[in-house]
């Protein structure tokens, strides 16, 4: 279990909240590329869905501590932060249903997932910037919270 380092006032910083995604980021093209691959090449029936749980553990990984982290780092305009963030995935949730035949269609499970994969992988830095910039970034916002 990670624990947050506490200033000298007792408080954490809402980047020290990030840590854990980065680790639901490695994981989840992880698991796209395996489950895409033991689809793809008919392994026994277990692989796939083993494999498809990664992904989702990588989604929870990324998805609690990134809510811990707009609620901390946007005080009280947290509710607008965490509503616009529900949209955009309601928005995603409804769109990607109707990407997703087609792109299969066209490049098969493996190299399907494969893509969804590598674009994963393209957002593992994320989490490391916001880690390292995110306290600068917010200062140009001009919302400066005490930790």
């Amino acid at each position: 279990m990670m624990v947050p380092r506490k200033s000298a006032a007792g408080k954490t910083k809402p980047e020290q909240r990030l840590p854990p995604v980065t680790f639901g980021g490695i994981i989840i093209p992880i698991g796209l590329f395996m489950y895409g691959w033991t689809v793809e090449t008919r392994v026994h029936w277990i692989a796939p869905i083993i494999a498809i749980g990664i992904p989702g553990m990588g989604i929870v990984a990324t998805t609690i501590p990134a809510s811990s982290y707009m609620v901390d780092a946007y005080g009280i305009h947290a509710a607008s932060a965490m509503a616009a963030s529900v949209a955009l995935r309601n928005v995603s949730g409804a769109v990607f249903p109707l990407v997703g035949p087609p792109l299969y269609d066209r490049l098969g499970l493996g190299w399907g997932n494969s893509l969804l994969g590598f674009v994963a992988l393209g957002f593992i830095p994320m989490p490391l910037l916001m880690v390292r910039f995110g306290e600068r970034l917010r200062l140009l916002d001009g919302r400066k919270i005490d930790y």
